[in-house]
């Protein structure tokens, strides 16, 4: 009986300790950066801080690919304004702004060391899987990432995929269709 329940104490641990996130560590140095996080170093110089306005349409999964605290794919505000005054409604399939829609969604690796933030991202994640779509305001950097490992292998993206450390976020509304 106690063997039993050692064993799936011990289990319960390991399994813990294997979906916990790995610790993120983050040094700014100038417009150099260097991230770490699990087996996933990064380094990249840094855009100038800027504010953007987007919303999280859906999020992304990888397999072994860094992917920070939110890997998302997103539509900058000022962009769906635009389709919305021009098609009206962009966002069903059969819309005439749809097509067009899609090619201006940006896939985006969100990253930050701060907690604060990153609860914020969070919360934006857990309304993304609940099918809404947040607007957010994020203040950070775009990262042009110049060497990426993987448990010391070097890594080559060629995938497009944007960048940015975040020292603020907030959601400014919940649902982008309501």
């Amino acid at each position: 009986m106690w063997k039993h329940i050692l064993i799936a104490g011990v289990v319960l641990v390991v399994g813990l300790m294997a979906v916990q996130s790995p610790k993120t560590e983050v040094r700014i140095e100038g417009r150099n950066i260097s991230i770490d996080s699990g087996s996933h170093h990064l380094e990249g110089t840094l855009d100038p801080e800027a504010t953007y306005l987007i919303f999280i349409k859906d999020e992304g999964s990888t397999v072994n690919t860094f992917s920070g605290d939110a890997f998302v794919t997103v539509l900058p505000l000022k962009t769906a304004e635009q389709l919305r005054a021009q098609f009206g409604d962009f966002f069903h399939c059969n819309s005439p702004g749809a097509g067009q829609a899609m090619r201006s969604m940006l896939s985006v690796i969100l990253v930050s060391d701060l907690e604060a933030v990153k609860e914020k991202v969070s919360r934006a994640m857990s309304l993304v899987r609940k099918s809404q779509i947040p607007v957010v305001r994020f203040r950070g950097f775009r990262v042009h990432v110049t060497r990426q490992t993987y448990a010391k292998m070097e890594v080559v993206d060629h995938t497009g995929t944007t960048l940015f450390y975040l020292n603020d976020f907030e959601i400014l509304k919940s649902n982008y269709l309501q």
